[in-house]
């Protein structure tokens, strides 16, 4: 086994299924590896990366099959002209595939997250299809799955969805992120997967240092004034209203200025109300999707710094979703030694169970932020033992470990 392909809807971003994926990458990489991407969306591609923009879920022809087949009352078209659209995509997605495959050959494909939501539910159908027909062994990764999302709870389908996501076949193997997860997917189609954790590479921490010491002036954050940062999306779920009524509530109780700053977009269908919760708000709130790299100094983006310089010059991160199944953000924040404010999503009593202290965005958790920030050997105190927690159970050590373990155990490619 000398080569693999990775293949998600988007690569190399600031979601966690990209985050998570460059990790696998890195390894596969040290271990001699040649390693492609496949996708919809690739910033900053390079070589070994392939751009298809029909996997890409904001291609707008799959925006349309999606809110289609996901419809609100009263909408959507016949279950007919439905199938023959997904047939009309699935065998120009397969064919896109087909060609990127068969010229890559990979010995091994990793699916990230493909086979698990259906946010591009012709591509999934046409990677199902491939995987048929060639016996190319696959490692399906699932960050989370649709039947934990309301979005997906009604589609014009079931049956599609009960066998694409995902699907039982022998030359997939399953991972899970999560403890949530593997049981869940167990429960409800008897797949048996392993658990793989997110990691940080805590040896790797970036410091404040002179290129990032202008960060929050250039987000025209004041001397004296806490920053807070939310490192997801605005979008349904991700308790977004939360996190914008702890911020102000934190300014008004302290007497200090605060901003909340969004690294994420706002999700289609999400504006309005997001609107109405940042003109309600008493503390700064500031959407800054894209001005964030994934590197520094990257030609798309809006500035010279990275998620990792936001992190590093935040006073807080707050992780305010009740659906919440990637602890990439979570990780990070302990990584950087940030305190995070975190509401009850569900894989946080496994973190707990583990020793990780966090504070609870309920109630009381405005008096705890600010007696943190008044006794800061107190805070470093939490700080550390979080630290050492994380680098125990999710350093980049673990994640090499369980890859070798899995990997060498992966059906070899039938030719």
């Amino acid at each position: 086994m000398t080569s693999v392909a990775f293949v998600s809807y988007q690569l190399k971003g600031h979601d966690g299924v990209s985050v998570e994926s460059e990790k696998w990458i890195r390894i596969f990489r040290e271990w001699g590896f040649t390693v492609h991407r496949i996708a919809g969306f690739i910033p900053g591609a390079r070589e070994y990366d392939h751009i298809i923009p029909e996997l890409d879920f904001l291609a707008p022809r799959i925006e349309a099959f999606t809110e289609d087949f996901f419809p609100a009352a009263g909408t959507g078209g016949g279950r007919d002209s439905l199938e023959r659209e997904l047939e009309d995509l699935a065998g120009e997605i397969g064919a896109a595939l087909a060609r990127e495959l068969e010229a890559i050959a990979p010995d091994l494909l990793v699916a990230g997250n493909v086979f698990s939501l259906p946010l591009n539910i012709p591509m999934s159908v046409a990677l199902c299809r491939f995987l048929r027909r060639e016996k190319l062994a696959c490692v399906a990764v699932h960050h989370d799955f649709y039947w934990q999302h309301a979005r997906f709870a009604h589609g014009a389908m079931d049956a599609l969805l009960e066998n694409n996501f995902p699907p039982s076949m022998t030359r997939i193997r399953h991972v899970t992120v999560n403890r949530n997860s593997h049981d869940q997917l167990f429960r409800r189609t008897g797949i048996n997967s392993k658990q793989i954790n997110n990691c940080v590479d805590f040896d790797a921490v970036r410091l404040p240092d002179r290129f990032n010491a202008r960060l929050r002036a250039d987000l025209g954050i004041d001397d004296g004034e806490t920053m807070f940062l939310q490192p997801t999306p605005a979008a349904p779920g991700r308790g977004i209203g939360n996190a914008i009524r702890f911020a102000g509530d934190f300014a008004a109780a302290s007497g200090r200025p605060a901003s909340l700053i969004i690294s994420g977009p706002c999700e289609a269908g999400y504006e309005e109300t997001f609107a109405q919760a940042c003109r309600g708000a008493k503390a700064r709130v500031r959407s800054i999707a894209g001005w964030l790299g994934t590197e520094r100094n990257q030609d798309t983006a809006g500035s010279c710094y990275d998620i990792a310089d936001a992190y590093v010059r935040a006073d807080m991160v707050t992780f305010a979703g009740s659906r919440e199944s990637f602890v990439s953000p979570v990780l990070s924040a302990v990584a950087y030694r940030k305190p995070l404010l975190v509401s009850g999503f569900p894989v946080l009593e496994e973190l707990r169970a583990l020793g990780f202290q966090f504070l609870p965005l309920d109630r009381h958790a405005v008096a705890r932020a600010i007696k943190l920030l008044e006794h800061p050997a107190l805070m470093q105190e939490m700080l550390d033992r979080n630290f050492a927690v994380g680098r125990k159970h999710f350093s980049l050590d673990v994640l090499r470990r369980d890859m070798e373990e899995f990997i060498s155990r992966a059906p070899a490619r039938t030719v």
